[in-house]
Protein backbone atom coordinates (compact mmCIF):
# COMPACT_ATOMS: atom_id res chain seq x y z
CA UNK A 1 0.00 0.00 0.00
CA UNK A 2 1.08 3.54 -0.71
CA UNK A 3 0.55 5.72 2.32
CA UNK A 4 0.94 9.46 2.73
CA UNK A 5 -0.59 11.12 -0.30
CA UNK A 6 -3.19 8.38 -0.74
CA UNK A 7 -5.53 7.34 2.06
CA UNK A 8 -5.43 3.67 2.98
CA UNK A 9 -8.12 1.66 1.22
CA UNK A 10 -11.00 1.52 2.04
CA UNK A 11 -11.33 5.13 3.08
CA UNK A 12 -14.59 7.05 2.81
CA UNK A 13 -13.05 9.41 0.25
CA UNK A 14 -12.16 6.61 -2.13
CA UNK A 15 -15.47 4.82 -1.56
CA UNK A 16 -17.37 7.99 -2.43
CA UNK A 17 -15.05 8.62 -5.35
CA UNK A 18 -15.54 5.09 -6.64
CA UNK A 19 -19.33 5.37 -6.40
CA UNK A 20 -19.22 8.77 -8.13
CA UNK A 21 -16.88 7.36 -10.77
CA UNK A 22 -19.17 4.44 -11.52
CA UNK A 23 -22.21 6.72 -11.80
CA UNK A 24 -20.27 9.19 -13.97
CA UNK A 25 -18.96 6.36 -16.16
CA UNK A 26 -22.45 4.97 -16.69
CA UNK A 27 -23.83 8.43 -17.51
CA UNK A 28 -20.94 8.92 -19.93
CA UNK A 29 -21.74 5.63 -21.68
CA UNK A 30 -25.42 6.54 -21.93
CA UNK A 31 -24.61 9.99 -23.33
CA UNK A 32 -22.15 8.59 -25.86
CA UNK A 33 -24.78 6.18 -27.16
CA UNK A 34 -27.21 8.96 -28.07
CA UNK A 35 -27.73 9.68 -31.75
CA UNK A 36 -26.07 13.10 -31.62
CA UNK A 37 -22.80 11.63 -30.38
CA UNK A 38 -22.96 8.70 -32.77
CA UNK A 39 -23.37 11.09 -35.70
CA UNK A 40 -19.94 12.52 -34.92
CA UNK A 41 -18.42 9.02 -34.89
CA UNK A 42 -20.37 7.52 -37.79
CA UNK A 43 -17.17 6.75 -39.72
CA UNK A 44 -15.56 4.88 -36.83
CA UNK A 45 -16.08 1.09 -36.84
CA UNK A 46 -18.39 -0.15 -34.10
CA UNK A 47 -15.82 -2.39 -32.43
CA UNK A 48 -13.29 0.40 -31.96
CA UNK A 49 -16.10 2.70 -30.83
CA UNK A 50 -17.08 0.26 -28.10
CA UNK A 51 -13.46 -0.10 -27.08
CA UNK A 52 -13.10 3.69 -26.80
CA UNK A 53 -16.26 3.95 -24.68
CA UNK A 54 -15.27 1.14 -22.35
CA UNK A 55 -11.68 2.31 -21.98
CA UNK A 56 -12.66 5.92 -21.32
CA UNK A 57 -15.33 5.08 -18.76
CA UNK A 58 -13.01 2.56 -17.08
CA UNK A 59 -10.23 5.14 -16.85
CA UNK A 60 -12.69 7.67 -15.42
CA UNK A 61 -13.80 5.16 -12.79
CA UNK A 62 -10.19 4.49 -11.85
CA UNK A 63 -9.09 8.14 -11.85
CA UNK A 64 -11.95 9.79 -9.92
CA UNK A 65 -10.72 8.70 -6.45
CA UNK A 66 -7.21 9.95 -7.22
CA UNK A 67 -8.51 13.27 -8.56
CA UNK A 68 -10.76 13.75 -5.53
CA UNK A 69 -7.83 12.97 -3.26
CA UNK A 70 -5.74 15.64 -4.99
CA UNK A 71 -8.52 18.26 -4.80
CA UNK A 72 -9.48 17.75 -1.15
Amino acid sequence: MITGAFPIWPSTLQKDGLIFGIIFGLCFLILMKTKTMLLAYQFVPLKSLRAIFLTTSHLLILMIPVLLDEVI
